[in-house]
């Protein structure tokens, strides 16, 4: 009789449909495929239903248990003490199910948050891949991680979220060096001003800064 050795072995089969180099939930642009919204759409649902569910089950776990509490001692019978003790089973009943449907709306709610992570995680591999070195070495990191913010949160492409993107960089950096300018020259009139006894300095400053800050942001439109 021949001895066979058999060695454990970890086989991955991978997901049924799938395809190699082709995602199964995310474009190459870094939108969801119809899957992917269908996806994400019934993980929110399914999260909503269970903090209903779970939110009924504690209501009733606290009707049930005050009740059973305030009646507990006040019947002198054995048909009231019979009652009570019925009162007390239903409450345990409750509150096992309560329990139950808090553990099923954590549970829900741990799912959808992995799920998130791995969509940002996946959007901002879409932008890394799909943006030019000369946009990284432009606008860097920041835009970008708004940018994949962007995708995963508003299902938007890659284009569309780092136009958003850029834009308010831009419209961030326009107003640094406004409010740069501006309040250089607030301090410089200030300072002109110290020796003709002005009594409120602040007030002085946010008299100089206002007109121009106004005047200077409707300049701005074009980033909108």
């Amino acid at each position: 009789m021949s001895n066979y050795r058999y060695e454990p072995v970890l086989v991955h089969h991978g997901i049924k449909g799938q395809k190699w180099g082709v995602r199964r939930f995310q474009k190459d642009d870094g939108s969801l495929t119809p899957a992917g919204v269908k996806r994400y759409n019934d993980m929110e649902s399914n999260v909503s239903s269970l903090k209903a569910k779970y939110k009924a089950a504690k209501k009733s776990f606290n009707r049930d248990f005050n009740e059973a509490y305030r009646n507990t001692g006040a019947h002198i019978s054995k048909k009231g003490r019979d009652a009570n003790t019925e009162q007390w089973n239903k409450t345990y009943d409750s509150s096992n199910a309560m329990d139950k449907a808090k553990k099923e709306y954590k549970d829900a709610k741990r799912e959808l948050k992995l799920a998130k992570k791995e969509r940002l995680k996946g959007a901002k591999e879409a932008v890394r891949q799909n943006t030019s070195a000369a946009e990284k070495l432009i606008y860097g990191q920041g835009t970008m991680r708004k940018a994949a913010k962007l995708v995963a949160k508003n299902n938007m492409t890659v284009k569309e979220a780092m136009s958003s993107a850029k834009k308010q960089a831009w419209r961030n950096t326009a107003l640094f060096v406004l409010a740069s300018g501006v309040g250089s020259i607030a301090m410089s009139k200030l300072a002109s001003r110290s020796g003709n006894g002005v009594r409120d300095p602040l007030n002085d400053t946010l008299a100089i800064i206002k007109k121009p800050t106004a005047e200077a942001l409707k300049s701005l439109s074009f980033l909108k």
